[in-house]
């Protein structure tokens, strides 16, 4: 039954966010929340995290760029947003698919897979591959994933996110004030 349960919440997320995406509804929120400061960039760094949404994150923190807010403020708040964001994904996606996972590993009556989990370079090497993603073009929940599969303490992976995702939001207010 939970099961189900989390598929249809995951389903209705990826639903809200195709029609926030197409619908303009998170461009309508950026210009609402202009007057308030720093929540714009705030709801653009966290729209920044999901594949469906990231694109009119990117317009919307080019366009506060150029719009002349101060560039660390974008970065920094925007990075925020992210953060709390994934740490809302990491803990959907550690509630779920992964404890799951790791439980039918548990069960498994492979050895070797059990010593796979097990082993600290895996750990590592996990958080580092969960690490590279979220720094990449891909969703950030693949990233959370592979972290949550190498069990990643909480702090450690948003530590990662807030710096990674503040790496890419920079990236994007530097080519927008450039261009």
């Amino acid at each position: 039954m939970r099961t189900l349960r989390d598929i249809v919440l995951l389903i209705a997320s990826i639903v809200l966010a195709i029609v926030l995406a197409r619908t303009g509804v998170l461009d309508a929120v950026l210009e609402r929340t202009a007057h308030v400061r720093y929540l714009d960039a705030f709801v653009a760094g966290a729209f920044f995290t999901s594949l469906f949404t990231v694109a009119p994150a990117t317009v919307a923190l080019a366009r506060l760029a150029r719009g002349g807010e101060p560039f660390w403020e974008i970065v920094l708040i925007g990075a925020l947003g992210a953060m709390v964001a994934d740490a809302l994904i990491l803990t959907i996606i550690k509630d779920t698919l992964t404890e799951h996972i790791l439980a039918a590993v548990r069960h498994s009556r492979s050895g070797r897979l059990k010593y796979f989990f097990r082993r600290g370079k895996t750990r590592l090497a996990g958080t580092l591959l969960g690490a590279i993603v979220i720094a990449s073009p891909l969703p950030d929940e693949v990233g959370l994933f592979l972290m949550g599969l190498a069990r990643a303490g909480r702090s450690v992976s948003l530590a990662l996110t807030y710096a990674l995702n503040a790496g890419g939001i920079a990236a994007i207010a530097l080519a927008a004030r450039a261009f």
